[in-house]
């Protein structure tokens, strides 16, 4: 994440572009085309499923059920390869390096009604694991674990609806390129795959947490 000037980019393969790869892939599920009688709108007086990023603070929409909250956690950065060994070498001052990142994405799904926690759960969780392959591919995972389903209880907020977990772990990598501009100072910079793609997704992320 970079701030300058009061503007703020998201980086592409950031945990908050991750993120929103998921709000994209939730929110597919639930379109019109899939016929799960929950179709998913982004305007919130009309979605009959509310899909978004943490607890939704918004007035209109926070409390609407059935919802599928999502939340990447734990993330961390390992396996780190630092200099010219990211695949490419560059001439001159600059240096490529790269790292795995690995986190778990944990999706909450909760209604009023136990029954239809455990379907809208069961329609996730099975996703997730039929298109695993075409997921890693389209979104440049590097890995998708199976999902752990929890079973409903009731939700600590009111003990009036149900909630249930979907955790997946998830890697991902996330490359940098280096270069030397004066004796005490480096500018680095993130460079992965369909930058420009991945970058919308990240803001997709905050779009939803509005």
């Amino acid at each position: 994440m970079t701030m300058a000037n009061n503007s703020r980019t998201i980086h592409p393969k950031s945990p908050l572009g991750v993120l929103g790869s998921f709000v994209v892939i939730s929110r597919e599920l639930f379109s019109k085309d899939n016929h799960l009688g929950y179709v998913w709108d982004e305007d919130p007086n009309k979605t009959r499923v509310h899909i978004s990023v943490g607890n939704n603070e918004n007035y209109t929409v926070r409390n609407k059920t059935p919802s599928v909250t999502l939340n990447l956690m734990n993330v961390t950065y390992n396996k780190v390869v630092l200099g010219n060994t990211a695949q490419e070498r560059f001439d001159g001052d600059k240096k490529a390096s790269w790292a795995v990142a690995g986190g778990m994405m944990g999706i909450n799904i909760i209604s009023p009604s136990q029954g239809e926690c455990l379907q809208i759960c069961d329609w996730m969780s099975s996703f997730l694991i039929l298109a695993r392959e075409d997921l890693e591919r389209d979104f440049g995972f590097r890995e998708l674990g199976m999902p752990a389903v929890s079973q409903p209880q009731l939700h600590f907020r009111d003990q009036k609806s149900y909630i249930a977990t979907i955790n997946v772990s998830i890697q991902w990598e996330v490359a940098w390129l280096r270069q030397k501009v004066a004796s005490l100072i480096d500018s680095i910079q993130i460079t992965v795959k369909d930058a420009g793609s991945e970058r919308k997704l990240a803001q997709i992320a905050l779009a939803s947490i509005k």
